[in-house]
Parts: C-alpha cells; structure tokens; sequence
C-alpha cells in the first residue's frame, strides 16, 4: 500500500493537473466551434424572414468571428505544443531554451486572449439568436 504522502504527491501531480486544464480548454475550444457553426447553420437554414434582420447579420458575423477564432486558436495550439515538445527535447540535450520560453509564453498570452473573443463573440451571437427566436 501506498503511504499517505505518495498518495497526495500523486493526486497533485502538477502534471496530472496541467494535462487536465489543457484538455478542459480544448473541449471549450471545440463546443465553441461546434456551437457557432450549428447556429449558423441554423441561420441560413431558416426559412422564415426574420423581423429585425439585424440581428440576424449581426449574429451571423459574430458566430462566424467565433468560429474562426476557434479555428486560429487551435491552430496557434498545435504551434505551442509542438514548441514545448521542442524546448522539452532541448532540455534533455542541456541546450539553451530561453528563447524557446519567451516565444511559448507569447504564444500562450496571445492565445488566452483570443480564447476570450471567441467566447465574447460567441456570446454575442447567442444572445441575438435568442432575440432572434422571442422577438
């Protein structure tokens, strides 16, 4: 049996704890994307003639914005994981990877920022759409 200390060291695995944040982030990431491109879809399935088509273009942008967001932010994602891979292997070889880290930390800055438009922009969208559907 494992000790009391092992045990805690394993359960608070930074590790463990920052695989689990990046996976929460990706799966946000990808409802998000999911989401505006269903209501988009649903905006140009729709039929009817909307009775205040404003906010009809202005979900339409803003869930597009989102949408294109999302896909921005996966990609700058993929440049980050790739480069921490680098910096990883680096450290292994005993090589400087200082400048390696100010790049990923500009990554990860720029991307935390482009996680919030995505989630504004697709509120926004929401929020039309919902006007859109009671109005």
């Amino acid at each position: 049996m494992k000790s009391n200390i092992e045990f805690k060291k394993e359960i608070y695995d930074v590790k463990t704890w920052q695989q689990l944040h990046v996976t929460q982030l990706t799966y946000l990431r990808n409802l998000f994307i999911g989401l505006a491109t269903a209501l988009i879809a649903l905006v140009f399935s729709d039929l009817r003639d909307f009775t205040y088509p404003t906010l009809k273009y202005t979900m339409t942008v803003s869930l597009t914005a989102s949408l294109i967001c999302g896909i921005g932010l996966a990609a700058r994602e993929s440049e980050n994981f790739r480069l921490k891979y680098k910096i990883a292997r680096n450290i292994l070889r005993g090589r400087d990877t200082s400048s390696d880290e100010k790049e990923c930390e500009g990554i990860e800055k720029e991307n935390r920022y482009i996680f919030k438009l995505q989630a504004i922009f697709f509120a926004i969208g929401a929020i039309n759409m919902v006007g859109t559907v009671f109005l």
